[in-house]
């Protein structure tokens, strides 16, 4: 399990560029559609969401040679916990859980997950690592 993929490409490509690339000949019938969101207030660092499992999402973002361990250009597709959602359905439990049923519960929760990201999410990760390289090597942008 590594949750990570990079593509290596041959020049520096902003964001701006791999959307445009990705507007251009993304399949959005196939491989869902993406959407440009900011991981910070400031809006300072971008990346592109893909949607992943119903916990994981796929962000993918370029990465610039000699910044932070950088070696290379490269595009780098990642895996991170989606939002989370609302599951309250507005009625009381009838009777409160132990704390033995409520760490049960989370640990069956936990191993989920875990196997949730294992298997769908890297399956997922990997096919959109497949596909995006593919239409960077078409644009003539891969290493």
């Amino acid at each position: 399990m590594v949750g990570k993929r990079t593509i290596n490409t041959n020049r520096t490509v902003t964001l701006d560029e791999l959307v445009q690339i990705m507007e251009e000949h993304w399949d959005r019938e196939l491989y869902n559609d993406f959407e440009v969101i900011s991981l910070t207030d400031t809006g300072i660092d971008s990346c592109v969401m893909l949607p992943g499992t119903s916990r994981y999402l796929v962000l993918v973002r370029p990465r610039v040679a000699g910044v932070f361990f950088t070696k290379s250009d490269m595009i780098e597709l990642a895996i991170a916990n989606a939002p989370e959602r609302e599951t309250d359905d507005g009625e009381w439990p009838v009777r409160k859980k132990s704390s033995v049923e409520r760490r049960h519960e989370r640990i069956r929760q936990i191993f989920a997950a875990s196997r949730e990201r294992r298997g769908p999410t890297e399956e997922v990760l990997q096919r959109y690592a497949d596909y995006l390289a593919q239409l960077l090597g078409e644009a003539g942008l891969t290493a």
